[in-house]
This record gives C-alpha cells, sequence and structure tokens, in this order.
C-alpha cells in the first residue's frame, strides 16, 4: 500500500495553522502549494473496507437530507472510490471527488494541492472515523465543521493532517476505470426532480447545450463579477433546463472568452438551490462543436 506523503502534509499544516482562518473556505483560505514528488512508499492502513458510498448514504440519510448538518463518526466507516475529479486547475477549490459505480462523495481537503496525490483515477479508501460525515449545500462530504464570517457553523474540508493517516492510496491512478466515463443525463433525467437528491450526486456527467452569457467578449469568471464565495455563475441552456455553471475567479481558464453556440461540458454534477449545477475540472472539459 502507498500513502500521501504524510511528511510534507504535516509540514503544510503546520505552517497553515501559524495563519489566520477566519470566513468562508474559498476567500480566506491560504494557498498553500505541495512541491513533493508525489507519492512515496510510507505503508500505510486505513482498515477493510467495510461499506460503500451507497452504503454511507443510506446509513446517514438524515444528515443528507437536511441542508448543512453533519455528525461525528466515532467508529471505522471505511469505503472506497475512485477519483474522478480534482484541484489540478483550481476550479475545484481543495476539492476532491470520488465515484465508486454510479454513487459520489466530496473529499475536501484544506490548505494544500491534492491533486498531485489524488490523481484522476486513482483508488482510495478513506476511514471516516474521527472525522464528520454530512453535507455543504446537500452535497455528501467527509471532514471538519468550521464557522463562517457570518457565524454560521458548516462542514469544511478535513485538515492536511487527517488526510495523511485516514486516506489510503490502492494501486496506481487508472484511467481507464469505468467512473472516469461520464454520465450523459437525458433530458427528461434531468428535468425529473426526484434525482435532485444527494442520493444521484456528486457525479461526472456530461452535458450538451449553449451558455447564455456567451457574446464573444465575455468570460468565464470574470473578477468584478464574483460573488461572496469567490465564484461566477454562466448559464448553461439545454432541451431540458438550465444548468448552472459554476466558475472559480482562480481558476487557470477564468479569462477565457466563453465559446458561442453548441459546446458539451463534462464535470461534476450537483444540485444547488434547487437547480442543477456542473463544475468544470480544467479547460479539457469544455468541447465545442
Amino acid at each position: 500500500m502507498k500513502a500521501i506523503n504524510v511528511t510534507k502534509l504535516l509540514y503544510t499544516a503546520a505552517v497553515a495553522a501559524l495563519l489566520p482562518l477566519t470566513g468562508c473556505m474559498q476567500d480566506d483560505t491560504i494557498h498553500i502549494v505541495d512541491t513533493a514528488e508525489g507519492l512515496n512508499a510510507t505503508a500505510v492502513y486505513v482498515g477493510e473496507t467495510n461499506t460503500t458510498i451507497a452504503g454511507v448514504k443510506q446509513t446517514y440519510s438524515s444528515v443528507f437530507s437536511n441542508n448543512n448538518t453533519f455528525r461525528k463518526v466515532t467508529e471505522d466507516v471505511i469505503f472506497e472510490g475512485v477519483v474522478v475529479a480534482n484541484d489540478y486547475a483550481e476550479n475545484l477549490y481543495q476539492t476532491t471527488f470520488i465515484m465508486d459505480g454510479e454513487d459520489g462523495f466530496c473529499i475536501p481537503v484544506k490548505n494544500m494541492k491534492a491533486f498531485p496525490y489524488l490523481q484522476l483515477g486513482q483508488r482510495i479508501k478513506v476511514n471516516c472515523k474521527d472525522l464528520y460525515i454530512g453535507n455543504y449545500s446537500y452535497v455528501p462530504r467527509v471532514g471538519e465543521p468550521y464557522y463562517t464570517s457570518a457565524g454560521n457553523l458548516r462542514l469544511g474540508p478535513m485538515l492536511a493532517q487527517q488526510c495523511a493517516t485516514n486516506i489510503e492510496l490502492v494501486g496506481e491512478p487508472d484511467t481507464t476505470a469505468a467512473e472516469l466515463t461520464p454520465f450523459v443525463p437525458s433530458a427528461s433525467w434531468l428535468a425529473d426532480s426526484k434525482n435532485m437528491t444527494y442520493l444521484s450526486f456528486p457525479r461526472l456527467a456530461s452535458i450538451t447545450g449553449f451558455i447564455a452569457e456567451a457574446n464573444g467578449e465575455a468570460t468565464w469568471a470574470p473578477d468584478d463579477l464574483k460573488d461572496a464565495g469567490y465564484g461566477v455563475n454562466r448559464t448553461l441552456v439545454t432541451l431540458a433546463t438550465n444548468i448552472i455553471v459554476r466558475n472559480s475567479t482562480s481558476s487557470e481558464f477564468a479569462t477565457r472568452v466563453i465559446p458561442k453556440g453548441t459546446v458539451t461540458i463534462t464535470g461534476i454534477l450537483t444540485c444547488y438551490g434547487g437547480e442543477w449545477q456542473i463544475l468544470m475540472r480544467d479547460e479539457n472539459d469544455l468541447h465545442i462543436h
């Protein structure tokens, strides 16, 4: 078995602990880039897998069904999944998504770049003991509670040192993993409100339409349009419904001009405020027809 480089992560976490951490995750967390060699050969064992992502969603249905709720895990709850999205291009801020078949889960990690370790196609085991399971805007995740600048208690990312002790890397990244083939929802699937639950997302998906704001000049995430979460919403118009395309002002493609005409966007499909939302991983997730 291989582990995330524990020494590097503990150093990163120690530096981060010296910095003030207030407000929401996006606007106040210091970007600390870990440029370590990647994975090392240190053996780590988080225990035998004893459930699935689907099983976790069933067991903790009460915390997933109510917005922004969570519960501390006091026993071994160990599940596996394949990394289908990471923070490589900065659009998914300190966030990794994994899937096990059609079931997805969010694995956020604070104050580090996870993508050198949690690469696309990498299978991981997650032991949730001493962490919290719950949701942030109904998206299932595991992490640690934190207070926003408005004084609201929310489930934020796990700390870097917890990532080093609670996540086990299984084998090598496999870019042919079935989970990396995006789901293509039909118009009827998107239009069915019964699919707008934690049982259906987060999920890697591809959706075709056109961007309403594309005028030959508009960019994906200009700084002057950013909201409190340092993001800009664009609108993907499809045959079924409009879908929010959520973009970070710190992403590598934030200043790129939005293409006109028909496009297919691949990314992590979630639901926010009763509307579908998709988050691209990087520029390769945009296909222009």
